[in-house]
């Protein structure tokens, strides 16, 4: 259990309670955009079967360096928007897997709002609160602190949030690669079935 402000008697301990809640905030707004990266590669691809790997690792790259503030955009935007998917001439077919959110469920509105305001907050932690905080103050500390956990609390309410989807995405995307290998194998067996028949004697 975390102590409270008060309860930090000495300026150093003050001090050093600040720097480890700092870290886990930091830590914990780079889990949140870890999650949505993930999401933004896995939760929609479209691609020639014979690209898919290639498809995936150029997604990976372009997102690699994405901020907090473009990676929620991004996330908001696919999963809202009504696409068809993108036709690939390719003699081995295409393959399209796209996961969406209801654009009017309360869930992706209060996913906005709350997005919205963690880039905020992120943002005004890394380049206001930590570049103007008084590290021989204490009552600068305890304000800092007093911010950190409210920023916290609304962090670990949405990560969950986005945890969750995130799961959902991924059980979605094993379902459908393990129903493209089951009509992959079909096709392979219903293309090998005449090699085998010319193999087999002529009873007549």
């Amino acid at each position: 259990m975390e102590q409270k402000a008060d309860e930090l008697a000495d300026l150093p301990a003050l001090q050093a309670e600040v720097q480890r809640r700092v870290g886990r905030n930091v830590i914990n707004f780079q889990k949140l955009e870890a999650l949505l990266k993930s999401i933004l590669t896995h939760g929609e691809l479209n691609a020639p079967l014979g690209g898919l790997t290639e498809t995936f690792r150029r997604k990976q790259k372009a997102l690699s360096k994405a901020t907090l503030g473009a990676l929620a955009a991004g996330y908001l935007e696919t999963a809202s928007r009504r696409q068809p998917p993108v036709q690939h001439p390719d003699l081995l077919g295409d393959f399209s897997f796209t996961s969406r959110l209801d654009a009017e469920s309360p869930a992706l509105v209060r996913h906005k709002d709350v997005l919205a305001l963690l880039v905020e907050q992120r943002n005004r932690l890394i380049h206001q609160l930590l570049p103007a905080r008084d590290n021989a103050s204490r009552a600068s500390c305890v304000r800092l602190l007093e911010e950190l956990d409210a920023q916290h609390a609304l962090l670990s309410e949405e990560f969950g949030s986005i945890r969750n989807i995130h799961d959902a995405v991924m059980a979605a995307r094993a379902e459908a690669l393990s129903l493209l290998r089951e009509e992959l194998d079909k096709i392979s067996a219903d293309r090998d079935q005449p090699r085998r028949d010319e193999r087999k004697p002529d009873d007549r």
